[in-house]
């Protein structure tokens, strides 16, 4: 009889290992899959900070294009009315 409560330690212990290599396993696939995670977004953030910088210079030539305008157009009215 002693027999049998040893060999139920045993088993249970031996399942008790294999659960723990199949969480650590679990876990090292977690670590992984967090970081490259962690990777791409950093990359995806410096593509949408070069993006966003990008259209921040196509904002300003385009204000810059409308002041040339504004000053042209201003100082068209003013030669007219200078004429007149």
């Amino acid at each position: 009889m002693a027999a049998k409560p040893n060999t139920s330690v045993q088993e249970w212990k031996d399942e008790l290992e294999k659960r723990v290599e199949v969480l650590t396993w679990f876990s090292s696939v977690e670590k992984r899959l967090r970081s490259e995670l962690g990777n791409a977004k950093g990359q995806e953030s410096a593509k949408l900070q070069d993006d966003l910088r990008m259209m921040q210079i196509q904002i300003d030539e385009a204000n810059g294009k409308v002041i040339e305008e504004l000053l042209k157009h201003h100082q068209l009215s003013r030669r007219r009315r200078l004429k007149a």
